[in-house]
């Protein structure tokens, strides 16, 4: 994700904690710190965003089926198949 143009993107990327959903020996507690944390950082990049006085859509809308797919894939638990989906997503992206 590094490699995409919109910065915000990146800074995402940066800062989300690295969270292994399949990983059993990983603490509940801490799970669920981190997923607050994502959470929190995803709310404030998007409030960022949206808070600019002329703003872009962060996501085309010519995407929309993509995004309704992702959606159902994280609604039924297939969290590495969304995650995939969601990767090839944001790369083809366009530039901004």
């Amino acid at each position: 994700m590094d490699f995409l143009p919109d910065q915000q993107v990146v800074e995402v990327s940066r800062e989300l904690p690295s969270l292994s959903l399949d990983d059993e020996d990983d603490e509940h507690g801490q799970r669920i710190a981190d997923i607050q944390q994502c959470k929190a950082l995803l709310f404030e990049i998007l409030a960022k965003h949206y808070g600019q006085a002329s703003f872009q859509p962060l996501l085309p809308s010519g995407l929309n089926d993509v995004y309704t797919h992702i959606t159902e894939l994280l609604v039924n638990g297939k969290f590495d198949v969304a995650l995939e989906v969601l990767q090839l997503c944001l790369k083809l992206l366009p530039a901004s």
